[in-house]
């Protein structure tokens, strides 16, 4: 019995080869798409979720799917938590409008790094802290405002598109204007700080009692 081994034109094996590697790399991409990163734990009230490459939003319900890109929008009365793979937890309000831009977590590569995108409404944070991990970036967006955390509990409250607040409840996080990155403060632990459109972030103040009843409105 014998065997054969095709050869092919160097070119031609150049262009299966890369073939080869794109095909295993998408599909890796298409696996990791395809991953929840995060699931619907407690929900009061009417939402939705529309995922990426869909036209339609479909009703969310306890235990619910949270993917890379979906969109999640709550109606007026709604309150939900999302716990997502890092135990990590947002608290979503009201009114609110949530985008999972990405959400990377990887602990054999002590990596976390993921974005928000909060449109309108309310959330506040639980950001797991990770100790031992090189990276944990946790950012959060807004249309005026940037957050950055590694691990603390905080909330973002859009009030409307020239408006965000911002309160820190355990440990610093990092403000700045969306549009103007380098003109970032540090908010520290029960202060809290306003971003307005075209402007750096006002200076941090602490957070009052009915400030804070005001804050926590309409969450879980």
């Amino acid at each position: 019995m014998s065997s054969s081994i095709i050869a092919l034109p160097r070119n031609r094996f150049i262009l299966f080869t890369a073939f080869c590697l794109f095909f295993v790399w998408n599909m890796g991409l298409c696996h990791a798409a395809d991953n929840p990163v995060g699931e619907i734990v407690l929900l009061e009230g009417d939402a939705t979720v529309r995922h990426s490459g869909e036209t339609t939003a479909a009703p969310i319900r306890i235990g619910a799917k949270i993917f890379i890109k979906d969109v999640i929008k709550t109606e007026p009365g709604t309150k939900l938590r999302i716990q997502f793979v890092d135990s990590s937890i947002v608290s979503v309000g009201e009114n609110t409008r949530l985008t999972v831009t990405n959400y990377l977590f990887s602990p054999e590569r002590k990596v976390r790094s993921s974005m928000l995108d909060v449109a309108f409404g309310k959330v506040k944070v639980f950001a797991n802290n990770l100790f031992g991990f090189r990276d944990k970036a946790f950012k959060v967006k807004t249309p005026t405002a940037i957050i950055g955390v590694r691990g603390t509990v905080f909330l973002v409250w859009v009030v409307d598109s020239e408006v965000t607040k911002v309160a820190s409840f355990e440990n610093d996080i990092t403000v700045a204007n969306f549009y103007r990155p380098q003109d970032f403060l540090i908010v520290t632990q029960n202060n809290w700080t306003e971003v307005k459109a075209n402007l750096p972030p006002d200076k941090p103040v602490l957070v009052t009692p009915e400030l804070f009843k005001e804050l926590q409105q309409g969450l879980l």
